[in-house]
């Protein structure tokens, strides 16, 4: 052992390190990092983050942890093609955080840590002792938006072998017709609530097992309002077509009942679903799990801190210095959070909502004001209603934030020229004259507000500044103009 650290200390020395920049290298020798987590996120961000590491942790930091020194970057080439000069400051935010946050986030010693569920012991003469965890349905059952994108992920999850609760709607065990049943629910393990999903379902004659008897000796039939549970045999998402079988074929369900159930025995989930339904936060707020008022001892009698923040790694338990905050970041999130409020206010005025098409655009506005796009969409929006001041002044945003953006140049000019029209309307030329004015400004070539101001000029003698029009110039009228 001495024999190698002296070693390591010859060749560093022979490399033109002093005393203590050997002591910090051998002190991060002794700190154990992932050497193939750094070297996937080498292969993602590139030369770039290798450069920002040697800068914050040494020219050699990478090679005592077993990372070669010209790695693979292949992930980083194919990135790169696609950036943009103006997000090169977040990039390197997060190539400074990644490197001087690497004794945690690469620690070799997390992985080590077996994720084994606890086991807790529960007292077999007390009844209600299966309520130990709050019983939720799963939180896609509450979303109303994007419906199709829900239902889908709840079918994919779906697999041969999984058991479906269902109704029979037609047919009669014993025969040679399938069963044509509705499937309701899945188990409470993984519970999907299928009520409402359009799913072509049988059980084939063949499937529905041997004849049962009751303890007199009659027949026990299947047929239409009964309940059963049945075991998935094939199931087609894209055609949404399922087989389900009354007889166990996968070694997990061989010990479990299946066939003809009882209402009762449908999961205690979706008689929630069904007969008493609620929000999810209604959910939360009655459950008689969460209603302790001593939580916090319960937290401390574990050694926790309410105020903590729980992760596994040490450095991040005391929350984030306000100066590590990346507010190129933070822009960026609310952005793309934004665009889709606003990309919903679009498709609800184009149907003619205008009510959720201005709340859609307001919370667009509220997560980002300065999102172009909602500016703009709010102000043809206020528009169209006749609120030519608040659009214009929505458009003028717009054009501070980005004076090239076409659709607010042109519907400023469209806005402004409608906002003459009903000055003029009311017998206030000169606000009219000065709002074909701006609207010449902006659109210099706009034929209709300068023909509005030369006309102005006519009546009243006044001197308007009217601008000459184009010798070839197709009309526009604001009335015909649809925004979007």
């Amino acid at each position: 052992m001495r024999r190698r650290q002296r070693r390591r200390r010859h060749l560093l020395c022979k490399q033109g390190l002093d005393a203590k920049q050997i002591r910090t290298h051998i002190l991060i020798v002794l700190i154990k990092m992932d050497a193939d987590l750094i070297k996937k996120a080498l292969c993602f961000h590139g030369k770039p983050m290798q450069k920002i590491w040697d800068d914050e942790r040494g020219a050699i930091d990478l090679q005592s942890h077993g990372v070669a020194e010209d790695g693979n970057y292949s992930i980083y080439m194919e990135r790169q093609k696609h950036f943009t000069f103006q997000d090169r400051a977040k990039r390197l935010k997060l190539h400074q955080f990644l490197a001087r946050k690497a004794d945690d986030l690469y620690d070799k010693d997390l992985g080590k840590i077996p994720a084994v569920p606890r086991k807790i012991q529960l007292n077999p003469e007390d009844k209600n002792n299966t309520a130990i965890m709050v019983e939720l349905p799963p939180y896609e059952t509450f979303l109303q938006k994007n419906q199709d994108k829900v239902k889908r992920h709840t079918l994919e999850s779906i697999k041969p072998g999984d058991i479906i609760y269902a109704t029979i709607l037609k047919g009669k065990s014993g025969s040679i017709t399938p069963l044509v049943v509705k499937p309701l629910c899945t188990e409470e393990n993984n519970f999907k609530l299928l009520k409402d999903y359009k799913i072509k379902t049988t059980i084939p004659a063949q499937l529905c097992g041997p004849q049962l008897l009751d303890s007199a000796g009659v027949p026990i039939y299947i047929e239409a309002r009964d309940y059963v549970r049945c075991e998935v045999v094939e199931f087609s998402v894209d055609a949404e077509r399922m087989t389900l079988s009354l007889q166990p074929f996968s070694d997990k369900n061989k010990n479990k009942k299946l066939g003809k159930i009882t209402p009762k025995e449908l999961p205690s989930l979706y008689g929630k679903l069904t007969e008493n339904p609620q929000s999810y936060e209604q959910y939360l707020c009655t459950a008689p799990e969460l209603e302790n008022p001593n939580y916090d001892v319960l937290y401390a009698s574990v050694g926790l801190d309410v105020n903590d923040n729980f992760t596994l790694m040490n450095n991040f338990k005391g929350g984030f210095p306000q100066q590590e905050y990346a507010k190129e970041l933070r822009q960026l999130q609310a952005s793309k959070w934004a665009f889709r409020s606003v990309a919903e206010g679009i498709e609800y005025f184009k149907v003619g909502q205008h009510v959720e098409a201005f709340q859609c655009l307001n919370k667009a506005l509220n997560i980002d004001p300065r999102n172009v796009e909602g500016l703009v969409a709010r102000g043809a929006l206020y528009a169209n209603k006749g609120s030519f001041l608040k659009a214009v002044e929505d458009f003028e945003k717009a054009l501070t934030l980005n004076s090239l953006h076409v659709n607010a140049r042109k519907y400023m000019g469209e806005t402004l020229v409608a906002l003459g029209r009903s000055y003029e309307e009311d017998n206030r030329i000169q606000d009219a004259a000065k709002a074909y004015r701006d609207c010449l400004n902006i659109i210099p070539n706009h034929e209709q507000a300068t023909l509005l101001l030369e006309a102005i000029q006519h009546r009243t003698g006044a001197n308007v500044d009217a601008v000459p029009p184009p010798p070839v110039m197709f009309g526009s009228s604001y009335e015909q103009t649809v925004l979007f």
